[in-house]
C-alpha cells in the first residue's frame, strides 16, 4: 500500500511579486511563471507552487545575466538580486546586488516572500542554517517544529514530510536532535510518498524535494530510503533535519489586498510607467477587460494604448467616468472584482483563450486540456519528468520552443483521428523532442453518466456514438419500488460528458395499514366495524382478510356497505371474511373509508370489546396503476379492528336498568359483608353465578362508567 501526500486545490489569486524584479529576470521564461502562480491563502501550497514555477532556472554569469535560461557557473541569480532589494529596503543595504557563494536559503526566502508567508512563519535567511529560518535554537518562532532524520516513519519514528517543509542537509550523517546552529544546504518538500509493510510499519519513504543551488541550478530531487538507509543523499550530503513552519498562523486573506497592494492609490494616465502600471495590467487581465480588439494587455509596466483602451473599457462596464485615467473610484472598483476572481488555472495548466501558457506539473503523464488550440512557447520548457502527452483533437497549433527541454517525453497520444492529427501545425525549433516521438491516435472517449434515483453509473462512448444503457433501471429503497419509465431527454451521440437522469412510477412497498373503528351496540344490535385506507395510495385491485373467529357465537356478520364498485366480501368460511376487488376500471384513491362491515351481537354477548384482526395471507394482493400500466404492489396488510358492545346488564348491579354510582355503592357494600350475594346482580348477568367479588370487579365497574358514562 502506497500513501502520497499532497495539496488540496483551493480557490486563488494571481501572484504580483512585491518588489522590484531585474529587467534581465522578467525578460525571461522563469518570470512569465512566477506571474502564472495562483495564490490561494493556503501557503504550504503556495510556496511550492512558487518553487516549481522556478524549477530549472540556472544561475548566470554576473550580476546582470539573471534571465535563468543560460547557465554562467557564477552565483548570478534573480534570488540574490532580491536579497539585496529586501535588505535596502529593510537595513538600509547599499548594493544593488547581494554576493554570497551560495544562494539555496535565499532561494527559500525569496520563495517564501513571493507566496505572501509572513516572517513570523519563516524567518529571511541568506544562509542554509537551521536557527536562521526560526527552528530550534534559543529563540524559534512560535509554533514552529524541528524533526531529526531518525524522527522519520520509515525510521522507527513517526513523522511523515508534508509539502512546505524546509528540508536541511548536513556535511555528517548524525543521530538524535539537530544542532540549531548547523546546515550545509536547504530546500523544499514537494511531497512524500510511503509504502507500507503488512505489519503497518513504514517499509519504503520517498521524499520529493525542490532545491536552489543544486548544480548551480532549481531542481527536483527524489530520496528514496528504507529502515536500513542511512540519510546520505550525494557528494558527502546528508539528510539532518526538517522545519516544519506554523504556516496555519496567518496567510494571503483576500486577493485585492495581495495583488494590488499599496500600489491601490496611485494616480495613473497614458504614458506612465511603474510597478503600478503593471500590476494595473495584470489586474486588467485578470479581470477580462481587453481592448476594442479582444487583446489583453501586455504587461510591460508602461501604460500604453492597449492599457488605455481596457481602461475605458472597465470604466464603461462599471459606470464610472470614462476618461481612461485610472483614480480612487477605479482602483476601488478592480479591488471589489477581483475579490470574486478565480482561478484561470485549469489542473496543471495555465490557459488563455485555449491558448496553454504554461504547464507547472511533474506527472510522468499529462493530458492537455480537451479544449485547447494552441501552446504558447516555452510553456513546458524544462519539464523532465514528463514521459507521455495526450493530446486532444482541439489543438491546431504549436509554437515555436514550447517543448524546449522536454528531454524524457517519448510518447504521444493525439485523441482523434489521423486526419485531424495531420492538421495539427508544429513550428521549430525547440519541439524536435515533441515531433520525434512516438505517436498514435486514440478515438475520443466521452464519460457518460446514468443518473438511477441518485445512484450514478459511468459507461465510456466513443465520440459521435449513440449511448447505450445496459441492464434493468428499475431501483428500490425501504419505501417504494421505482419503475423506469424512460429518461429525462432522449439519448443523442455523444459530443461531450453527458449526464442523464431516469423518470420513474414510484410504488410504495411500505405496510398498507388499514385504520379501524366502530360504533357501539348492546346484544341483539348492530353494530358497525369501519376500515378506512390510512395512505394515498392509488389501488386498482387487492385482497386481504378479517379474521373474528375468536367471537363465534357472539359476532354474525350480516353484510357490508361501500362506495367503490368491484368491492366484494366472501364470508364462506366460517370467522374468516375476505375482503378483495377486481380490476374494474375504478381507483380507490386517497384517504378515506374503504367499507362499512356490519355485525350482530348475540343476546349473550357481554365482552364490552372484541378484537379482529385485519391481515394479508398466502395469496393476497395488491396492485396499483398510473393511469396506462398496471404494477403490483409488494405490499402486506395488518390492522386490528375493534367491536364496542354496551352490555349494561353486566354492571347492572341494583337491578334498576341502569349504571351508575348506585351500583359501585351497591358492590362495595356486599364485599364488607353488607349485602348477601343472592340480593346481588342481574339474574341474567354473569354476576348471579359468581360465588363472591372483590376490588377489583369495583376497579372494572368504574373504568366501564368512565368510558360509556353513568
Amino acid at each position: 500500500m502506497t500513501i502520497l501526500f499532497l495539496l488540496t486545490v483551493l480557490p486563488s489569486f494571481a501572484l504580483v511579486p512585491e518588489y522590484d524584479a531585474s529587467t534581465s529576470f522578467m525578460s525571461g521564461v522563469y518570470y512569465s511563471r512566477l506571474l502564472q502562480v495562483q495564490l490561494t491563502g493556503d501557503m504550504r501550497k503556495d510556496i511550492i507552487a512558487v518553487a516549481q514555477s522556478q524549477v530549472g532556472y540556472q544561475e548566470g554569469a554576473s550580476s546582470t545575466d539573471l534571465s535563468g535560461l543560460v547557465q554562467g557557473g557564477n552565483n548570478g541569480t534573480e534570488y540574490n538580486h532580491y536579497v539585496a532589494w529586501y535588505l535596502r529596503t529593510a537595513c538600509g543595504y547599499e548594493n544593488t546586488y547581494y554576493y554570497a557563494g551560495g544562494w539555496c536559503g535565499m532561494f527559500v526566502s525569496y520563495c517564501a516572500a513571493m507566496a505572501g508567508v509572513p516572517r513570523t512563519v519563516l524567518k529571511f535567511s541568506t544562509t542554509a542554517k537551521v536557527h536562521s529560518f526560526g527552528f530550534g535554537g534559543s529563540n524559534p518562532l512560535p509554533g514552529s517544529q524541528l524533526k531529526g532524520f531518525y524522527d522519520l516513519a520509515v525510521k522507527g519514528g513517526s513523522y511523515f514530510p508534508q509539502p512546505g517543509d524546509v528540508i536541511f542537509y548536513a556535511s555528517y550523517n548524525t543521530e538524535g536532535t539537530p544542532s540549531a546552529s548547523e546546515g550545509k544546504h536547504v530546500g523544499f518538500v514537494e511531497s512524500c510518498e510511503a509504502e507500507y509493510a503488512m505489519d503497518g510499519s513504514v517499509s519504503r519513504m520517498v521524499i520529493n524535494t525542490i532545491e536552489g543551488n543544486s548544480s548551480d541550478s532549481v531542481k527536483r530531487h527524489s530520496w528514496k530510503m528504507t529502515a536500513d538507509s542511512s540519510g546520505w543523499v550525494y557528494s558527502g550530503t546528508y539528510i539532518y533535519a526538517f522545519g516544519i513552519p506554523n504556516y496555519t498562523e496567518s496567510g494571503l486573506q483576500s486577493y485585492s489586498n495581495y495583488d494590488i497592494g499599496a500600489y491601490g492609490g496611485t494616480l495613473l494616465r497614458k504614458g506612465n510607467s511603474s510597478e503600478a502600471v503593471r500590476r494595473l495590467q495584470v489586474a486588467l487581465n485578470l479581470a477580462e477587460y481587453f481592448d476594442p480588439q479582444g487583446n489583453a494587455c501586455t504587461v510591460t509596466g508602461t501604460f500604453d494604448e492597449g492599457t488605455y483602451e481596457a481602461v475605458c473599457n472597465y470604466q464603461r462596464a462599471h459606470s464610472l467616468e470614462v476618461d481612461g485615467i485610472v483614480g480612487n473610484d477605479t482602483w476601488t472598483a478592480l479591488r471589489r472584482q477581483l475579490v470574486g476572481c478565480t482561478s484561470r488555472l485549469e489542473s496543471d495548466f495555465l490557459v488563455e483563450n485555449g491558448r496553454i501558457l504554461l504547464y507547472m506539473g511533474k506527472d510522468f503523464k499529462a493530458a492537455l486540456p480537451e479544449d485547447c488550440t494552441s501552446i504558447a512557447p516555452y510553456a513546458f520548457y524544462g519539464t523532465d519528468t514528463m514521459d507521455i502527452l495526450e493530446v486532444p483533437r482541439t489543438l491546431k497549433a504549436v509554437e515555436e520552443n514550447a517543448f524546449n527541454g522536454c528531454e524524457g517525453l517519448s510518447e504521444v497520444i493525439f485523441v482523434g483521428t489521423e486526419t485531424e492529427k495531420e492538421g495539427l501545425h508544429i513550428e521549430a525549433p525547440g519541439n524536435e523532442v515533441f515531433t520525434s516521438s512516438e505517436w498514435s491516435c486514440q478515438p475520443k472517449i466521452h464519460k457518460i453518466t446514468f443518473d438511477l434515483n441518485g445512484t450514478k453509473v459511468v459507461i465510456d462512448c466513443q465520440v459521435d456514438c449513440l449511448p447505450e444503457f445496459k441492464g434493468s433501471a428499475d431501483t428500490q429503497d425501504d419505501l417504494y419500488k421505482y419503475y423506469f419509465t424512460g429518461w429525462d431527454r432522449p439519448l443523442v451521440p455523444a459530443t461531450e460528458d453527458t449526464e442523464y437522469k431516469a423518470e420513474y412510477f414510484a410504488v410504495p412497498i411500505a405496510p398498507l395499514v388499514l385504520s379501524a373503528g366502530s360504533t357501539a351496540g348492546a346484544p341483539g344490535e348492530t353494530v358497525q366495524a369501519v376500515l378506512s385506507v390510512s395512505d394515498a395510495f392509488c389501488l386498482s385491485s387487492f385482497s386481504f382478510c378479517i379474521d373474528y373467529s375468536s367471537y363465534i357465537g357472539r359476532l354474525r356478520y350480516t353484510g357490508f356497505m361501500s362506495e367503490y364498485a368491484g368491492l366484494e366480501v366472501d364470508s364462506s368460511t366460517d370467522g374468516i371474511l375476505k375482503i378483495s376487488k377486481k380490476q374494474d376500471g375504478t381507483v380507490l384513491s386517497g384517504e378515506g373509508d374503504l367499507l362499512s362491515l356490519q355485525f350482530e351481537v348475540a343476546e349473550d354477548a357481554w365482552e364490552e370489546e372484541m378484537l379482529l384482526y385485519v391481515y394479508t395471507s398466502d395469496g393476497d394482493s395488491f396492485s396499483c396503476t398510473d393511469g396506462e400500466k398496471e404494477y403490483p404492489l409488494e405490499l402486506y396488510c395488518e390492522g386490528i379492528l375493534a367491536v364496542n358492545v354496551r352490555s349494561a346488564d353486566r354492571y347492572d348491579y341494583t337491578g334498576d336498568g341502569t349504571v351508575n354510582i348506585a351500583d359501585v355503592t351497591f358492590l362495595l357494600d356486599y364485599i364488607s359483608g353488607g349485602a348477601p350475594s343472592e340480593e346481588v346482580g342481574n339474574s341474567s348477568g354473569p354476576q348471579a353465578q359468581e360465588s363472591g367479588f372483590s376490588i377489583s370487579d369495583v376497579a372494572e365497574l368504574l373504568d366501564w362508567i368512565a368510558r360509556n358514562g353513568a
